[in-house]
C-alpha cells in the first residue's frame, strides 16, 4: 500500500501597518513589490501544493488582498495582532497535512530552502521544523517554519498571551517538552551566510533594491541563495545600506 504525500499549504502573513516601516509589504523593488517579489519565488517550490496570503481585515489591508489576486493568490483575513488566528482560518479555508509559515518582509526566501525544510518536517515527523535562525546558518530572510495541521490547532488552543499570539510559534519553542520541534542546519557552505535579508526598515529595502540590480538580471527573480551570497561576498560596501550601518554578522 501507498502511502500519501503529506501535503503542505504555505501562509504567507502580511500587512500594511509595520510599525517600523508602514507599507512595506507593497514597496517597490524594481518590477516588484516586496511581497509580489516573495510570491513569484515561492511559485518555484516543488513541495507546496498552494500558497496563500493572510492579512488583516483592516481597510489599509485591502491593498494587500487586491495585490495577491493580481499576482493569482488567494487571501484570508482576520485580526490585525492575533496572527496565529489568521493561520487557523488559513488553515480551515486551505486544508493540508502542513502549513509553511512564511512572513512578507522576506522577499528573498528560497524555494529550494523551503522544500528542503518541508522534506525535512515530513521525514522527521516533526511538529514544528524551522530552518530561519542564524544557528541554521542560512542568510536570515531566507528560510521557514513549517507545522502540521494538528501542531497548529494545538498552539490555537493553548496559546493565551499576546506575544503567543502575534508570534504564531512562540508558544512552542516555549514549550519544547509539549513539542517535537526539528532544526534544520545548511550543510552547503555556499549558501552558509551571516548577511540579513529581510526588510525591516526604509534603509533594509535600499539594500534589497541595491542587491537585487546587482544579481544576474537573466535569472530575475529566481536567483539562488549560492547566487545571492556570492554577489554579497563579492560587494561587502551592500552592507552599509542597512538599517544603522548592519554589516554581515550583525543582527540588530
Amino acid at each position: 500500500m501507498t502511502t500519501r504525500p503529506l501535503t503542505a499549504v504555505a501562509v504567507v502573513q502580511a500587512r500594511m501597518g509595520s510599525t517600523r516601516f508602514p507599507g512595506k509589504s507593497l514597496a517597490e523593488v524594481e518590477d516588484w513589490t516586496v511581497l509580489g517579489l516573495l510570491l513569484a519565488r515561492l511559485t518555484e517550490a516543488r513541495e507546496l501544493d498552494e500558497v496563500v496570503v493572510a492579512t488583516s481585515g483592516r481597510a489599509s489591508d485591502d491593498a494587500i488582498e487586491v495585490a495577491a489576486a493580481i499576482a493569482g493568490f488567494p487571501t484570508v483575513r482576520g485580526p490585525r495582532d492575533d496572527v496565529l488566528t489568521r493561520y487557523t482560518l488559513a488553515a480551515a479555508s486551505h486544508p493540508s497535512d502542513l502549513v509553511v509559515r512564511i512572513c512578507a518582509d522576506n522577499p528573498l526566501t528560497d524555494p529550494l530552502q523551503v522544500d528542503a525544510l518541508v522534506q525535512f518536517a515530513r521525514d522527521g515527523g516533526y511538529d514544528l521544523a524551522h530552518n530561519n535562525v542564524a544557528e541554521c546558518g542560512l542568510p536570515d530572510g531566507v528560510g521557514a517554519e513549517v507545522m502540521t495541521a494538528d501542531a497548529l490547532r494545538r498552539l490555537d488552543n493553548q496559546a493565551i498571551s499576546l506575544p503567543h499570539r502575534e508570534h504564531v510559534t512562540l508558544f512552542a519553542y516555549d514549550n519544547p517538552d509539549a513539542f517535537r520541534l526539528g532544526r534544520l542546519d545548511t550543510t552547503d557552505d555556499q549558501v552558509s551566510s551571516p548577511w540579513r535579508l529581510d526588510v525591516d526598515y526604509p534603509e533594509d529595502l535600499e539594500f534589497i533594491r541595491a542587491l537585487y540590480r546587482l544579481l544576474p538580471e537573466g535569472r530575475a527573480p529566481f536567483w539562488s541563495t549560492a547566487e545571492i551570497v556570492a554577489v554579497l561576498e563579492e560587494h561587502p560596501d551592500l552592507a552599509r545600506l542597512r538599517r544603522q550601518g548592519a554589516a554581515a554578522g550583525v543582527r540588530n
